[in-house]
C-alpha cells in the first residue's frame, strides 16, 4: 500500500507564494537611494540626478507654440553639470557631461561630491555645442538631500541670453490660408516683431518677410472658391516672444491684417496654422466690450486722462475709430476722429486731447477697412448713464486722520512713508443713484476713505459729518444723482460727552420708535435712568430736566430718591462714576409715549479750562 502524500495541491501553492513574497521583501529591505523603483548601492558623496524641462510657457487661445520636447529630440541633445561651492571661496567643481539616454532614467545618471553645499547649474548644449536649455542655480546639500532635481528652461529669460551667439537659434514654419475670390488679394507681407506680452520688454530680433522666406502664394479652387495658401519659415529666429502679423493688399489698398503671438524657444521648432475662412471684401465686424478705464490726475491737474479698451472682433479692418463727444456736442478731436491702428485693443489719450474735470463726455468706436464701416458701438455705463465724467473732492479733516477704506480703489489718495494724511484728495465719477456718506457719527468717504475708528481721531471729540466749505451749517449726506461739481468738504466736530444715559433694559435700541420694541411701563410707578461718568474729571452742577411726548416736565409726581433738581450728583459724581435718576408719571394703558431726559453739566476739559456741556437719552414706552 502506498503513503499518502500530506501536502496537497492548494498547500504547495500556498508554501511557494510565502517564499516568493519573502524574496521580495528581502530584496526590498535593501536600505539604498531609490528614484524610479531602480535600487542603488551608491558610493559615498554620490547623490542621483534628476532632470525636468519646463517650457516656460502662458497661456493665451491665440498663442503658437514650439514643438514639446519628446526623447527623440532630447536624444540630440548633450547635458553639462557646472558649479562652484556654496562657501565664501566658490571653489569651482569640475565639469561632469551625460547624455539624455542616463538622465531620462531616474536613478541612473549622478554626481559624485565631498559632503557639504554647492551651486550647481545644468546645461543643455545641440551638436553645435550652443545653448539650448538651462537650469536656474540649484543649491544642493550633499550629505542632506536624496537626490538633485535641475528645471530646466528655454534660454531666452533675457535679450542677452537670447542674442547670445552661444545660444541656438530656433526655427518657425506658420502656414496662413485666406479666402481669395478671384484672387482680389495681391500682395501679402509678414513680419515677426518681438512682442513685450508680460511688461518686462520684448526678446527676441524682428524678421521681414524676406527673412521668412517671402511665403510664396499656392491656390487652390477657382473663381470665387479660390483659396491662397501661402507658408512662412525661418530658421535662424533669436529666442523669444513675437507678433507675426501678415498684411493682405488688394489693388485699392490694405484689406486685412491678421496676426497671432509666436512662441520661440533655443534648438527647437515652433508651427503654426492661421485660417481666415471669410470674404474679406466686407465691412468689418463691430468691436465689443468698449470700457473706460481713468486714469488719477495730478492733484493740481484741471483735466484727465482715459484708457479705452475694446476686443477686436474683425479679422478684415485696417483701423478703428474712436470719438469723444463733449457737453456741447462736438468732438473733442475738432471733428476728425482718432484713428487707432488694426488689431490693437486699446487706446489712452494724449496730453493734448485730456478731458476736463467735471464735464461729462460719451464716446464711440467703429471699425474700418475699404469696403465700409461696421456698427457704431457706444460706452454704455447705467450707473453713470453712459457718460464719461470725473470730479475732485478735497477731504479736510480739519486736525482728525484718515484711514483706508477697505474699497480703496486706483483714483483714491494712498498714504506715502507711512504718514497718515490729514486732507485727502480722490474723486467720484458721476451716478445716477449718487453716493451715500453713512450716518452722520460712522461717516464714510464714497469708496475711497474712511474716519479713523476705534480711538477718538481728535482728540476730546467726536467726528459729527461733513460739510461744504461755501455752506458750513449743512452737513452732506450725500452727492446727488447726476451731479458733476467738484467739492471741497471739511470736517465737523463737536464736544465729546462725558456723561452717558441709559435706560434699564432698554440699552441700544433707545432710537427703535416701532411699538413692538417699546419698554412696557406701569402707570405711577419709578423708571430709572442711570447717569454714568466717562470723565477722569470733576463733573458738577448737574442739571436734570425731564421731557413727557416733548413737553418739559416741571415737577415728577410723587418722586423717590433723588429728587428732580439741581446739584444731584455735585463734586462727587467722579468718586461714585454712576448715579440713578428717576422718572414718575401716570399714564394710560396701551398708551405709547417718549421719555427723554437732558443733562446739563460742567466739567474740566484736557486744557484745563471750565466749560458747560449736555447729555441726553431717551427711550419710548407702553403704558400697562
Amino acid at each position: 500500500m502506498k503513503r499518502k502524500h500530506w501536502i496537497t495541491g492548494p498547500v504547495m501553492f500556498m508554501i511557494v507564494l510565502c517564499l516568493l513574497l519573502g524574496l521580495v521583501a528581502c530584496k526590498d529591505s535593501v536600505r539604498t537611494p531609490i528614484l524610479g523603483h531602480k535600487p542603488r548601492v551608491l558610493k559615498e558623496g554620490e547623490i542621483p540626478i534628476k532632470v525636468t524641462i519646463d517650457d516656460k510657457n502662458f497661456p493665451s487661445y491665440r498663442t503658437m507654440y514650439p514643438s514639446d520636447w519628446d526623447n527623440t529630440k532630447k536624444s540630440t541633445l548633450k547635458f553639462k553639470l557646472t558649479g562652484k561651492t556654496a562657501d565664501a571661496v566658490a571653489t569651482p567643481i569640475a565639469e561632469r557631461s551625460y547624455e539624455w539616454s542616463a538622465l531620462k532614467a531616474e536613478g541612473t545618471a549622478s554626481v559624485v561630491l565631498d559632503e557639504g553645499s554647492y551651486k550647481l547649474i545644468m546645461t543643455a548644449y545641440d551638436a553645435s555645442n550652443k545653448v539650448v536649455l538651462k537650469s536656474d542655480e540649484t543649491t544642493a546639500e550633499i550629505g542632506s538631500v536624496s537626490y538633485i532635481d535641475f528645471v530646466m528652461k528655454p534660454y531666452r529669460d533675457t535679450q542677452a541670453h537670447a542674442t547670445d551667439s552661444n545660444t541656438a537659434k530656433g526655427s518657425v514654419e506658420i502656414k496662413v490660408k485666406y479666402h481669395n475670390p478671384k484672387e482680389y488679394i495681391t500682395t501679402a507681407n509678414a513680419t515677426l516683431t518681438p512682442y513685450d506680452y508680460d511688461g518686462t520688454g520684448a526678446i527676441g530680433s524682428a524678421l521681414d518677410n524676406a527673412g521668412l522666406g517671402g511665403g510664396a502664394a499656392t491656390n487652390e479652387g477657382t473663381e470665387e472658391n479660390i483659396v491662397t495658401k501661402r507658408t512662412y519659415t525661418s530658421t535662424s529666429v533669436v529666442p523669444g516672444v513675437y507678433m507675426f502679423k501678415v498684411e493682405l493688399s488688394s489693388d485699392i489698398g490694405l484689406v486685412s491684417t491678421i496676426s497671432d503671438i509666436v512662441v520661440v524657444d533655443s534648438g527647437n521648432t515652433t508651427r503654426g496654422a492661421i485660417t481666415c475662412p471669410v470674404d474679406l471684401r466686407t465691412p468689418p465686424m463691430a468691436p465689443a466690450n468698449f470700457k473706460v478705464e481713468y486714469i488719477r490726475p495730478a492733484d493740481a491737474d484741471t483735466n484727465y486722462k482715459v484708457k479705452f479698451t475694446w476686443e477686436d472682433k474683425s479679422v478684415n479692418e485696417d483701423k478703428f475709430v474712436i470719438d469723444i463727444i463733449n457737453d456741447a456736442g462736438t468732438s473733442i478731436f475738432g471733428g476728425t476722429a482718432k484713428e487707432v491702428a488694426s488689431n490693437t485693443e486699446e487706446y489712452t489719450l494724449e496730453d493734448a486731447n485730456k478731458l476736463d474735470l467735471t464735464k461729462k463726455y460719451t464716446a464711440k468706436i467703429t471699425a474700418k477697412n475699404n469696403y465700409g464701416d461696421s456698427d457704431i458701438v457706444r460706452y454704455i455705463n447705467p450707473r453713470s448713464g453712459d457718460f464719461i465724467h470725473l470730479a475732485r473732492i478735497t477731504y479736510d479733516l480739519k486736525g482728525g486722520t484718515f484711514i483706508a477704506h477697505p474699497d480703496n480703489s486706483l483714483l483714491g489718495a494712498e498714504e506715502t512713508g507711512g504718514a497718515v494724511p490729514k486732507k485727502i484728495i480722490a474723486y467720484y465719477t458721476s451716478a445716477k443713484t449718487g453716493y451715500e456718506f453713512g450716518l452722520m457719527n460712522d461717516a464714510k468717504l464714497p469708496l475711497i476713505y474712511k474716519v479713523t475708528s476705534g480711538a477718538d481721531p481728535k482728540k476730546s471729540m467726536k467726528f459729527k459729518g461733513w460739510y461744504e466749505a461755501t455752506a458750513p451749517t449743512s452737513f452732506l449726506q450725500s452727492i446727488p444723482a447726476d451731479e458733476t461739481k467738484s467739492y471741497t468738504l471739511n470736517a465737523k466736530w463737536e464736544i465729546a460727552t462725558d456723561v452717558i444715559l441709559t435706560f434699564p433694559s432698554y440699552n441700544d435700541e433707545a432710537y427703535i420708535t416701532d411699538s413692538s420694541h417699546c419698554k412696557d411701563y406701569t402707570s405711577n410707578s419709578d423708571e430709572a435712568i442711570t447717569v454714568k461718568i466717562a470723565s477722569e474729571n470733576a463733573i458738577t452742577a448737574i442739571d436734570a430736566k425731564w421731557y413727557f411726548d416733548t413737553n418739559s416736565i416741571t415737577t415728577v409726581s410723587a418722586p423717590t430718591s433723588p429728587t428732580h433738581g439741581t446739584n444731584m450728583l455735585a463734586s462727587t459724581a467722579t468718586a461714585a462714576k454712576s448715579a440713578t435718576l428717576t422718572f414718575h408719571k401716570e399714564v394710560s394703558a396701551g398708551s405709547i409715549h417718549q421719555v427723554l431726559c437732558v443733562l446739563k453739566y460742567t466739567t474740566t476739559n484736557a486744557a484745563g479750562k471750565t466749560v458747560n456741556r449736555v447729555a441726553s437719552a431717551y427711550c419710548y414706552i407702553r403704558g400697562k
